[in-house]
């Protein structure tokens, strides 16, 4: 991944989804032009409301590369907001053309609806 002339940076992509109560919930972003590793996915659940088991909010599948590659399919358990991101990230060595598109879904397995913010943390290029 050395790339004479450019330097690396962390770069983060988010993605919100809208979950629908019991519904599956396309989900369908572009990375930054300039991404070219993802190294890792963290989740954070926002504006829920009622009661719910926090353990098992749903289930997230996600494919990246135009759907070339499919490393994620991952049970998503309840993180509000308030969590720092570097305890939550699920570890990812996965190389991604820039620009190229994130695709997948979120089954919510809950009867309320919320918010679901997707990171993706990203490992970019830019010219000094």
């Amino acid at each position: 991944m050395e790339t004479p002339g450019y330097i690396k940076y962390e770069k983060w992509a988010i993605i919100p989804v809208t979950a629908t109560s019991k519904a599956v919930t396309r989900i369908d972003a572009k990375l930054p032009a300039n991404a070219v590793h993802c190294t890792g996915v963290a989740f954070t659940i926002c504006d829920i409301q009622g009661t719910f088991n926090p353990d098992y909010m749903g289930e997230i599948s996600l494919s990246f590369n135009n759907r070339k590659s499919h490393p994620l399919n991952f049970p998503v358990e309840c993180k509000t907001n308030r969590f720092r991101l570097d305890e939550l990230i699920l570890k990812l060595e996965e190389p991604v053309r820039g620009g190229s598109h994130v695709t997948g879904y979120f089954r919510n397995l809950l009867s309320n609806a919320y918010q679901l913010k997707v990171y993706i943390q990203c490992i970019a290029l830019t010219k000094p």
